[in-house]
């Protein structure tokens, strides 16, 4: 870190070189800090220094358990070293997958799992971070269980720009359970497609189509059984036809 004062001024310019890593884990404790003290970055800051700060953040990592490397809520790939450095320090391991709950507030491991999977705000074109963004049913929750669940499959990534258009009205948008969203705009009618970009991307689409293999090979066993069932008994009524009254 090296600081830089500027003439005739009664600021200095601090500059520090971090890893992506570093980076990424002081600037999400740096905004914690601003967010609870409603204060600038630079306010934040010295309170970090000053140890005034009180907050707690929690930074997810998302690892496959025969991978050296993993990666952050942001979508930033961490070495091998870094990933170690990491799990060193970590606090708490979880399992995380496709998920559902009935109350509207999706849970720790469904919030963490759609963050990593979308990367990104899922509006066309917009690259907020997940972190920054709000987590949106896609069909619109209701508590009558008219609406759509809160699931991960009904829920993305939204900055809030976007959650409000969405919301208005402005635009249409539907998830297929690999991720893809379709976006329809309600003045013109054009059609967008986006994918998501997080880390569990490629996860969340694999284990969607080992789920729908799974739900067709289930309805296949149960389509199977049924018409065996319904052959058993075309064959027993054709017995009854032929078989003599006995009076």
């Amino acid at each position: 870190m090296y600081s830089q004062s500027l003439p005739d001024s009664p600021v200095t310019t601090l500059t520090a070189v971090l890893t992506d890593a570093e980076a990424e884990e002081f600037t999400t404790i740096l905004d914690a800090v601003c967010r609870k003290l409603t204060c600038s970055r630079a306010d934040g800051l010295m309170h970090l220094a000053r140890g005034t700060a009180d907050v707690s953040v929690t930074l997810n990592l998302f690892r496959d358990p025969d991978s050296p490397v993993a990666a952050t809520e942001n979508g930033t790939w961490l070495d091998a070293v870094a990933t170690d450095d990491f799990m060193e320090r970590i606090s708490a391991l979880r399992v995380i997958g496709h998920g559902a709950t009935e109350s509207y507030t999706p849970t720790e491991a469904m919030t963490a799992f759609v963050r990593g999977r979308d990367g990104t705000c899922r509006f066309p074109g917009c690259d907020v971070p997940a972190l920054d963004c709000d987590l949106d049913h896609v069909m619109r929750f209701l508590t009558d269980n008219a609406g759509g669940p809160t699931s991960t499959e009904n829920l993305h990534c939204l900055c809030r720009r976007h959650h409000i258009m969405k919301t208005m009205g402005w635009f249409d948008v539907t998830l297929s359970g690999e991720g893809t969203e379709i976006w329809s705009s309600g003045d013109d009618g054009h059609i967008y497609m986006t994918e998501p970009h997080g880390p569990l991307a490629k996860y969340a689409r694999s284990t969607h189509r080992i789920r729908s293999d799974r739900r067709r090979a289930t309805l296949r066993e149960h389509n199977r059984l049924r018409l065996e069932r319904l052959d058993e008994l075309a064959e027993a009524l054709d017995a009854a036809r032929h078989e003599e009254v006995p009076f």
